[in-house]
């Protein structure tokens, strides 16, 4: 779970941040050539448009930590012998 918490903080790091917040010219800059030719339905904001492939890798990280979650709390734990 560990890995998936540092996968969830790089993503919003790397993509979120600086699609909601804004991020440095040189970064907009690097992703407008990095990803300009692959296919994304997200509105550009900040100069950065986050493509579809990574919004769905989001997704599915995002599902699993909730699904960890919740059932790391929901399961009691085995009873020893």
């Amino acid at each position: 779970m560990d890995q998936l918490g540092a996968a969830a903080y790089g993503m919003t790091r790397a993509w979120w941040g600086p699609y909601l917040l804004g991020g440095s010219p040189a970064r907009v800059a690097r992703y407008q050539a990095m990803f300009a030719r692959t296919h994304a339905f997200l509105p550009e904001r900040n100069g950065i448009r986050p493509n579809t492939l990574h919004v769905a890798l989001h997704v599915v990280v995002i599902a699993i930590l909730v699904l960890l979650g919740f059932l790391s709390f929901s399961i009691p734990p085995a009873a020893s012998a």
